[in-house]
């Protein structure tokens, strides 16, 4: 299952970001080839979480996705919580494709999302 919107025009202050969609507990993240960013929770990003659920296999399952948003420095840090540098804003679901084959090894150890940087 492709979904795609080709009306896709980026907006002045902006970007378009590909990569791997992980939602874990309480946290979203979007995993690029060369970041990590923590996605904020707006209805965007929920509407997303909604509709790439079906395509996981399994809970490791990352489906692959392009979307049009803001990025900014994540607040967190300014409180001293623990986080990623920066928080992408989706303003725009452009395209979502399944994930990539999951190799799942378990090991009985719990790694927590937050502990991979």
């Amino acid at each position: 299952m492709v979904e795609m919107d080709n009306t896709s025009s980026i907006p002045e202050g902006q970007v378009e970001l590909r990569g791997e969609f992980i939602v874990y507990e309480d946290i979203i993240v979007l995993n690029t080839t060369s970041k990590i960013h923590e996605v904020e929770r707006n209805d965007v990003a929920l509407q997303l979480v909604d509709r790439t659920n079906p395509l996981k296999k399994n809970e490791y399952d990352a489906p692959i996705v392009t979307l049009q948003g803001k990025l900014k420095p994540n607040p967190k840090l300014e409180r001293g919580e623990e986080g990623w540098p920066e928080v992408f804003t989706i303003h725009k679901i452009i395209e979502i494709n399944p994930a990539l084959e999951s190799n799942v090894i378990t090991t009985g150890s719990k790694v927590e999302l937050k502990d991979i940087k």
